[in-house]
C-alpha cells in the first residue's frame, strides 16, 4: 500500500517545528507574561484611576491576579486626599468565572473586604467623592440612547462578605460613621428574578457607636425590587443630625428600632413599606427660634403600612399599634406657653389616603389617653391642669381638593380633674371629671359654610369655681346634658339649632370663710330645652329643686330635725313653657313654687338678714356715699332722683324686653317666719300661706289689670286674705285690692304698738276689711276694724302724751267710748297719700289715719249719744288733770241748792245709756260751787240769789229765772270755803245717786272727784261736771 509522503514529511519533523506545538507556546509565553504583568498592570491602571479622578496620592501594595483561577487579590491600598486618607483597604479578594462571560454574565463567586476604612464626602458644591474619587457631575445634556442589545449582561454574586471595615460620611452639616462589624450577602443575581427569590443579606455593625443588626433579604433586580428583614438599631444619637434637620437649632436625644421592614418598589413606580416591630425615641430635645420640646420616652409598637404612588402623586398610610410617650415638655418663646405632659398613649388603628387632586381621607379607631397635662399661658392669664384625657372610639376626616371638608366621630371622651386658674382674675375653676359619649360631625362647603353637629349625652363631676379674691365659691355635684346641637357658621349670620334635656345636682353659691352657702339647690332639671336659630329659645319645664339662701347665715335658727335654718327655702319651683325671642322677650305659661318657708328676722342691731346676706356675697356692703353711712341696711343716696319722664325711653332706644307671665303662684304647706330681735321681748310669729296667686302678667300691656290672690293664716285661728287687681307695669303704681282680716290676735304686736303709740296692749283681737285703690301713685281707700277685748295701757309717757296731743284725750278713754256694752270696737280708718312723695311715711300715715278715726269716732259717738245735748261735747284739760278728758254737759244746779231738778231727767237717762252701751267707760262726777253759790247761802236763798233756776245750764232746755231779789251782802252773814265744798259734794252725790238708783247705771264707774271752786269767773254757773 503506497504511503502520502505529506504524512511521511509531518512525522519525520520535530515537534518544536510542528505548528500546534508553536501555538500552545505562544499561548503559554502570553500566559505566563499575563500572569506577570497583569497584576502590575491591574496596579497601575486602578492608580491612574485614581489620580485621574481625584486621589492625591494612591499606593497599592500587593495586585494578585490568576486568570486561571479568576482570582483577584488586593492588599494595602491607600488613598490620600489632602494628607488624609480617603480609603484604607488592608485587604479584599474578588474570584470570578471566565465561563459566565460567555453568558453575557459577570458572575463573582465570592467578594472577601477586610478592615476597609473609606470616607464619602459631600463638598459645599454638591459633588461627591467616594474613597477620594470625584464622582462625576450630573449634566443636562441629551444622552445618546445607545442601540440595545438583545440581551443585556447580567451581574451576580455568590457571596459577599465585608468584615471590620467603617465608612465616614461627611457634609457640611453631618458627619457619621458606619462600621460593618460583619456583612454577609449571598446569592444574588440578575438572573435569578423568574425563581422570585432574593439574596440573603445579614449585617452586624454600628452607627455612630449605636450598635445596629439586619437579617433578610434584597431583590434589587426584580420587576418589582425589594428587600425585607428584621431591622435592630439600639440608642442612635440624633445630636450628629441637627444640623440636617434645620430649621432646628437642636436635636438631642436617641432613636431605637427594632421592626420587622417589607420594603417593595411596584412596576407602575409606587413604593410600600410595610414595617411591624417597635420604634423609640428617648430623651428627645427639639428646638427652633419659636419653640423648645423635650420628651423623656416616645414608643411605637405595632404595624405600619405605607404607600407612595409614582411620582409622589398620592399616598396611603395605614397603622395598628400603639404609641406612647412619657415627660413631654413644650416651651414657647418668651414664656407666651409652657407645656408638661405626663404620659401619652395611643392604642388602635390609622388609616390614612392623600390622592394626587389634594384630596385627604383619614380614619381613626382606638383608645387615645394622656395623664398629667399642664399648660401655662401668662399672656392670657391662663394655666390648665389635667389630670387625665381618655378618648375611646372612631373618627373619620375627608378634606377634597377643593377645600370641601367633613369629619366625624364617634365614641367616648372623658376627662379627669382638671384645673383652670387665671391668676390675674384671681379666678380658679376645678372639674373632677367631664364625660362625653356620643357621635360628632363638622361639615364645610365648597362655600365656606362650616356646620358642626353633635348628638350625645355630656355628664360632669365635683365642678368648682373659686373667685380667690373674695370669699365666694360656686360648685355643683354632678351635671348632665342630653341632646343634639347644630351649629353654621360662615353664612350671612350664624345659626344654632338644638334639642336637649338638663339635669344639675347639688348646685352651691357658699362664702367658706364666713360658713355661709349663699345660694343652693338640690337640683336643676331642663326638660326639652329647644333652640332654633340665635333668637328662639324655649324649654317645656324648668324645676329647680330645694332652692335655698342663705343657709349657715349668722343667727338663723334650727328646724324641728336640728338643721340650720336658712332665710328661704323653696322645695320645689317649676317654670313651665318657657319662650325666649330676640334674646329678650320672655314668656311663661306658669311659674309655681312649691312649699316656701323664709325667715324674716332683725338682729338685736336692727339689721334685717336679707341685708346680712347681701353684706356676705363679694363686696359686701355698698361703700358709704353722701347721703348714707355705708352701715349694712344703710341705703345710699343716688346720684339722681327716678322719675317717669327720666325713665321714659328716648327716642330710637332699644324697648325694654317684654316680660309674661300667664300664672305665679305658691302651693303647697308654704310659711313666712318673722323673728324681730331688735324689739323686746323678740317678737316671733309664723304666717302659713295657703294660697297665692297673680294671673296674666305682661308688660306688653301695661294698662291690663292682673288678678291677684293671697290667702294666709297666723296661729291657730287668724286667717288674711286678699283679692284684688295690679298693673305692675303701668308708668304709675295702680291697684284695686280687697282684703279681709279675721280673728288676728293684737297681744303679740305690742312689742310694736308700744314705741308707735306709747300704750301696750293688754289683751284683743282684730278683724277688718279693707278697701284700697291706687291710681297714678295716689293712695284710696279705707280700712273697716273691728276690735274684741281690746285693752291697752299706757308705758311710755312721752309717747302717750304725743298720741293724747293727737287725739285730744286719753287712748284708753277714746277706746273705752268707742267700746260697745260686748267690749267690740269698730272703727273706720281712712287711707290716702301720695306714695310717689319721698316724705311719704307710710308707718307715720297709718298712725294720724288711726289717730284721726279713734278721735272721731270716740266724740261722734258722744254726741249721738246725749243729743240734742251732744253739741256740748268737748275736750279739754281739767283742772288738776295732767291730761286732756271728754267733757259732757254739766248738770246744772240754783245756786246755793244741791237739789236736781226733774227736767233733768232726760239728760242724766242718755247719760245713763252711754255707761251701759259702754260698761268699760268710767265717768268722773266733779262738783262745782261758783260764786253765785256764796250770794244764796249768805243770804239764805237759793234761785233767789242766782236769779236762775236748777238745771239751767247747759245741760238744761229750760231757762227759768228766779224772780227772788237778793238781800244786800252787808247785812248776810259770811260763807265758807267749807260750806262751798260741801255743797258742791252734795250735788256730786245727787248725781250719783240718780244714775244709779233711777238708771241702774254703775256705781263703781261712777267716781266723783274732788269737789272744786270757780271763783274766777262771776257768771260761772253752779254745776256737776262730767268728765270721761
Amino acid at each position: 500500500m503506497a504511503t502520502d509522503p505529506r504524512s511521511r514529511d509531518m512525522s519525520e519533523k520535530p515537534v518544536y517545528r510542528r505548528r500546534w506545538f508553536r501555538v500552545i507556546t505562544i499561548l503559554i509565553v502570553l500566559g505566563v507574561i499575563i500572569l506577570i504583568a497583569a497584576p502590575y498592570g491591574i496596579g497601575y491602571g486602578a492608580k491612574r484611576y485614581l489620580l485621574a479622578n481625584g486621589a492625591d496620592n494612591a499606593v497599592i501594595e500587593d495586585v494578585d491576579f490568576n486568570p486561571f483561577t479568576a482570582e483577584l487579590g488586593l492588599d494595602n491600598v491607600h488613598v490620600l486626599v489632602g494628607g488624609e486618607p480617603a480609603l484604607v483597604l488592608p485587604e479584599m479578594k474578588v474570584r470570578f468565572r471566565w465561563i459566565s462571560l460567555f453568558k453575557k454574565r459577570i458572575y463573582l463567586q465570592y467578594v472577601k473586604v477586610r478592615g476597609v476604612d473609606v470616607s464619602i464626602l459631600k463638598q459645599e458644591d454638591g459633588q461627591m467623592r467616594i474613597g477620594g474619587v470625584l464622582l462625576p457631575e450630573e449634566t443636562e445634556e441629551p444622552v445618546e440612547e445607545e442601540a440595545v442589545e438583545a440581551k443585556p449582561w447580567g451581574i451576580g454574586i455568590d457571596s459577599l462578605e465585608i468584615s471590620d471595615s467603617d465608612i465616614l460620611y461627611h457634609d457640611p452639616k453631618l458627619d457619621t460613621t458606619l462600621r460593618i462589624g460583619d456583612l454577609g450577602l449571598t446569592d444574588l443575581a440578575s438572573w435569578k428574578i423568574e425563581q422570585g427569590k432574593g439574596a440573603e443579606l445579614a449585617i452586624v455593625g454600628e452607627i455612630n457607636n449605636a450598635p445596629y443588626q439586619f437579617d433578610g433579604w434584597l431583590d434589587p433586580f426584580s420587576d418589582e425590587p425589594g428587600m425585607s428583614g428584621t431591622l435592630v438599631l439600639e440608642s442612635l444619637s440624633l445630636e450628629p443630625f441637627a444640623k440636617q434637620a434645620a430649621p432646628l437649632e437642636t436635636l438631642s436625644g436617641e432613636f431605637s428600632i427594632d421592626t420587622e421592614l417589607d420594603i417593595d418598589l411596584k412596576q407602575d413606580g409606587s413604593l410600600r413599606l410595610v414595617q411591624d416591630g417597635k420604634l423609640g425615641l428617648g430623651t428627645l430635645h427639639v428646638a427652633t427660634s419659636d419653640m423648645d420640646i423635650e420628651n423623656g420616652h416616645l414608643q411605637w409598637t405595632g404595624k405600619v403600612d405605607l404607600g407612595i404612588q409614582a411620582g409622589g402623586e398620592g399616598l396611603e398610610v395605614q397603622t395598628d399599634g400603639e404609641l406612647g410617650s412619657d415627660q413631654l415638655a413644650m416651651q414657647l418663646p418668651e414664656g407666651s406657653l409652657a407645656l408638661q405632659l405626663g404620659s401619652m398613649g395611643w392604642k388602635g388603628a390609622v388609616k390614612l389616603k392623600l390622592d394626587a387632586s389634594g384630596s385627604l381621607q383619614t380614619g381613626t379607631q382606638g383608645v387615645l389617653s394622656t395623664e398629667q397635662l399642664a399648660l401655662d399661658m401668662p399672656a392670657d392669664d391662663l394655666q390648665l391642669a389635667v389630670g387625665g384625657i381618655s378618648w375611646d372610639g372612631a373618627g373619620d376626616v375627608g378634606v377634597s381638593g377643593d377645600g370641601a371638608l367633613q369629619a366625624a366621630t364617634r365614641g367616648a371622651l372623658s376627662t379627669q380633674k382638671l384645673v383652670l386658674t387665671m391668676p390675674a382674675n384671681n379666678l380658679k375653676i376645678e372639674m373632677a371629671g367631664v364625660i362625653w359619649d356620643g357621635q360628632g360631625d363638622v361639615e364645610r362647603s365648597e362655600g365656606g359654610v362650616l356646620q358642626t353637629t353633635a348628638e350625645g349625652l355630656m355628664e360632669g363631676n365635683q365642678w368648682l369655681i373659686d373667685k380667690t379674691d373674695e370669699d365666694v365659691e360656686l360648685h355643683q355635684d354632678q351635671f348632665q346634658w342630653k341632646g343634639r346641637l347644630v351649629f353654621a357658621s360662615g353664612g350671612e349670620q350664624p345659626d344654632l339649632d338644638m334639642k336637649a334635656g338638663l339635669d344639675i345636682q347639688g348646685l352651691h353659691l357658699d362664702a367658706p370663710e364666713q360658713d355661709v352657702d349663699l345660694v343652693s339647690m338640690a337640683g336643676i332639671v331642663v326638660k326639652d330645652l329647644s333652640v332654633e336659630g340665635l333668637d328662639q329659645l324655649s324649654i317645656a319645664r324648668l324645676d329647680f329643686n330645694e332652692f335655698v339662701v342663705g343657709k349657715g347665715l349668722e343667727g338663723t335658727d334650727t328646724d324641728e330635725s336640728g338643721e340650720q335654718r336658712s332665710l328661704m327655702k323653696v322645695v320645689q319651683t317649676t317654670i313651665s313653657d318657657i319662650s325666649l325671642v330676640n334674646q329678650r322677650d320672655v314668656s311663661i305659661r306658669e311659674l309655681e313654687f312649691k312649699d316656701v318657708t323664709s325667715i324674716v328676722r332683725r338682729d338685736a342691731e336692727g339689721v334685717w338678714n336679707p341685708v346680712r346676706l347681701v353684706d356676705a356675697f363679694p363686696g359686701g356692703a355698698p361703700e358709704a356715699a353722701e347721703g348714707g353711712s355705708g352701715k349694712p341696711g344703710e341705703p345710699v343716696a343716688q346720684e339722681t332722683e327716678s322719675t317717669p319722664e327720666a325713665a321714659a325711653e328716648a327716642p330710637g332706644e332699644t324697648p325694654a324686653p317684654a316680660v309674661r307671665i300667664d300664672r305665679m303662684a305658691i302651693v303647697g304647706e308654704s310659711q313666712v317666719i318673722f323673728n324681730d330681735e331688735g324689739v323686746k321681748p323678740t317678737f316671733q310669729t309664723e304666717l302659713n300661706v295657703i294660697e297665692a296667686e297673680v294671673l296674666d302678667l305682661d308688660s306688653t300691656k301695661p294698662d291690663q289689670p292682673s288678678p291677684a290672690r293671697l290667702d294666709i293664716s297666723t296661729g291657730r285661728h287668724a286667717k288674711v286674705k286678699l283679692t284684688g287687681t295690679a298693673k305692675p307695669f303701668a308708668e304709675y303704681l295702680s291697684l284695686d285690692l280687697q282684703s279681709t282680716v279675721e280673728a288676728l290676735p293684737i297681744l303679740f304686736l305690742s312689742v310694736y304698738i308700744e314705741p308707735l303709740l306709747g300704750y301696750s296692749v293688754v289683751s284683743g283681737q282684730l278683724d277688718a276689711e279693707t278697701e284700697l285703690k291706687v291710681d297714678k301713685d295716689q293712695l284710696d281707700g279705707e280700712t273697716r276694724m273691728t276690735f274684741n277685748g281690746l285693752e291697752v295701757e299706757p308705758v311710755d309717757e312721752a309717747k302717750a302724751a304725743e298720741m293724747e296731743s293727737t287725739l285730744s284725750l286719753p287712748l284708753g278713754a277714746a277706746l273705752d267710748m268707742l267700746r260697745d256694752k260686748n267690749g267690740t270696737i269698730k272703727l273706720t280708718v281712712p287711707i290716702s297719700g301720695d306714695i310717689a312723695n319721698p316724705e311719704f311715711d307710710p308707718s307715720d300715715a297709718l298712725n294720724q289715719a288711726i289717730a284721726k278715726a279713734v278721735k272721731q269716732g270716740a266724740l261722734t259717738y258722744l254726741s249721738m249719744a246725749i243729743q240734742p245735748y251732744g253739741a256740748l261735747v268737748a275736750v279739754a284739760k281739767y283742772a288738776g288733770d295732767a291730761a286732756s278728758s271728754v267733757r259732757l254737759a254739766p248738770v246744772v244746779f240754783q245756786p246755793g241748792s244741791a237739789e236736781l231738778d226733774s227736767s233733768l231727767d232726760d239728760y242724766l237717762e242718755k247719760v245713763a245709756k252711754i255707761m251701759q252701751e259702754r260698761p268699760e267707760i268710767n265717768i268722773r262726777l266733779c262738783g262745782v260751787a261758783v260764786y253765785s253759790d256764796r250770794a244764796a247761802l249768805r243770804g239764805g236763798g237759793t234761785a233767789a240769789a242766782s236769779g236762775k233756776s236748777a238745771g239751767q245750764g247747759a245741760a238744761s232746755p229750760q231757762d227759768s229765772k228766779s224772780k227772788d231779789k237778793a238781800q244786800p251782802a252787808a247785812s248776810l252773814p259770811p260763807v265758807s270755803d267749807d260750806q262751798l265744798m260741801e255743797l258742791a259734794n252734795q250735788r256730786a252725790m245727787a248725781v250719783k245717786d240718780r244714775l244709779v238708783d233711777q238708771y241702774k247705771a254703775s256705781a263703781k264707774h261712777l267716781v266723783k272727784c274732788n269737789p272744786g271752786i270757780d271763783s274766777d269767773n262771776a257768771q260761772a254757773e253752779a254745776r256737776v261736771d262730767l268728765l270721761i
